[in-house]
């Protein structure tokens, strides 16, 4: 009689929870942020005078923690140096894409403009961010008024709304909530997933705790980890194997992820009639 091995099913279950820092395009860490009760200390640094075609104004760059940020009512004066705000999380997609993809932010559209300069940049950014986000375009202008004198300012608008909302994610073989089912692998007799890829970005990386005589193998880096946690970087392709003999159905429960940080505008409330 002929003996036939009755694989008994084993079920990989990897569960992904994006436990994200959340950082600012405005541009700063909240973490670190909140640690005087709510409340933030900024500086400016050189006060830009906008060209004489738009008019008598002026803004001045402003730093958060040492990073850039800015002003969101253009028409409101510029408060006091050294002074604090309460601040709050907008919700305003907007906004985040302006301090996403403008000048100083993550994917800056104006990095490769080696014809407008510098302050020129976050003049353009600073009114797009301040119409974004309250629709005042210092003094009441327009989007009209300004291709009227000659400043296309509008495209560079278009063009970031036009930008997919920043977002970093985490996922296996693209899914939030990842099952898979063990096989028997003939040639090395062991039990084991299919290839699973993490879907983020590179040097994002989880910690994955596995249980006694599990095995994650890295196809990527031609490693592999048994029992104890396994690192694995965002791009790695790899799969998990066990012998015959662990039948228990594996589980990682929640991963944190590390260096995956989550944008989203942070807005400096300001008092009086300052912006």
């Amino acid at each position: 009689m002929k003996k036939t091995l009755k694989k008994i099913p084993k079920f990989f279950t990897i569960f992904a929870l994006l436990l994200s820092i959340i950082s600012t395009s405005l541009i700063t860490n909240v973490n670190a942020v909140s640690q005087a009760g709510n409340t933030v200390n900024f500086t400016w640094g050189e006060e830009i005078y906008y060209p004489k075609w738009l008019g008598n104004w002026s803004t001045k760059m402003c730093y958060i923690d040492g990073n850039l940020a800015y002003c969101l009512e253009a028409s409101k004066d510029t408060p006091p140096a050294n002074a604090s705000a309460y601040y709050v999380i907008s919700n305003n997609e907007a906004l985040l894409k302006v301090l996403y993809y403008g000048y100083g932010g993550p994917e800056d559209v104006f990095r490769g403009d080696t014809v407008t300069s510098d302050k020129e940049k976050y003049l353009y950014t600073h009114i797009m961010a301040s119409y974004a986000y309250s629709g005042d375009m210092y003094g009441n202008n327009s989007w009209e008024y300004l291709e009227s004198i000659g400043v296309g300012l509008k495209a560079r608008w278009d063009q970031i709304q036009s930008l997919p909302i920043p977002t970093n994610t985490l996922t296996f073989n693209n899914s939030n909530d990842l099952t898979v089912s063990a096989y028997f692998d003939s040639n090395e007799k062991i039990q084991r997933t299919e290839n699973i890829t993490l879907n983020t970005k590179s040097d994002a990386s989880i910690t994955l705790p596995l249980q006694d005589n599990v095995t994650l193998h890295n196809i990527t880096k031609g490693t592999s980890t048994t029992s104890g946690n396994a690192t694995v970087n965002g791009g790695d392709t790899f799969y998990l194997s066990a012998p015959l003999t662990v039948t228990e159905n594996y589980s990682s429960d929640w991963l944190t992820a590390n260096n995956l940080l989550k944008y989203a505008p942070l807005v400096i409330q300001g008092y009086a009639n300052y912006q």
